[in-house]
């Protein structure tokens, strides 16, 4: 278990990779601003991956995180830097993200692993069981030729029983995508 304290500020990181992490806490005491650098290593400013593809169900879950405060948390990236998620909530169980937003305009990359061709503010996979509170996330910059853009990206890979409060996503000319996703939606 880990309890990770940000007084307000802003943050230059590469990533913050939960992955397989238990427990984990990021408070924000207070506006939060967490400001990628650029990454070689991870297409992602904050999130989890460690996904299998010759055995999805074998993949690390990263159970019981939360991510909140009683500040505000914003994840973007410095000018010209590439990334292609803001955040990647992907094998997220029984988690918590509230008063969370995620969307700017960077350099897209391309991943051949991920939504071809895509940037996206959030990306969800294989994620249950979660509670969103006062979330945003809104389209990042143009995507590369032929690619699209997303507010969030829901993948139909066992993206289900997630809760969203209060929550919402830019629209046209950006999309939230799901492919076939429950959503329930309240307040």
């Amino acid at each position: 278990e880990k309890v990770i304290i940000f007084p307000q500020g802003f943050y230059s990181v590469r990533h913050i990779d939960v992955t397989a992490r238990r427990n984990v806490w990021m408070w924000a005491e207070g506006y939060v601003v967490v400001k990628g650098i650029n990454s070689a290593t991870k297409n992602f400013i904050f999130g989890s991956t460690n996904y299998n593809p010759a055995n999805p169900a074998a993949s690390t879950q990263t159970p019981e995180c939360f991510l909140g405060g009683p500040g505000t948390w914003e994840f973007n990236a410095n000018p010209g830097t590439a990334y292609q998620y803001g955040l990647r909530i992907e094998h997220f169980t029984s988690s918590h993200f509230e008063n969370v937003s995620a969307g700017f305009g960077y350099v897209p990359v391309t991943d051949p692993n991920g939504v071809n061709g895509s940037i996206t503010a959030a990306y969800m996979q294989y994620t249950y069981s979660n509670l969103f509170i006062n979330c945003g996330f809104s389209c990042p910059a143009a995507p590369p030729v032929g690619g699209k853009s997303f507010g969030l990206y829901m993948d139909g890979n066992n993206v289900n029983s997630n809760t969203f409060i209060r929550c919402n996503w830019q629209g046209v000319p950006c999309a939230m995508v799901y492919k076939p996703v429950v959503v329930y939606w309240f307040g």
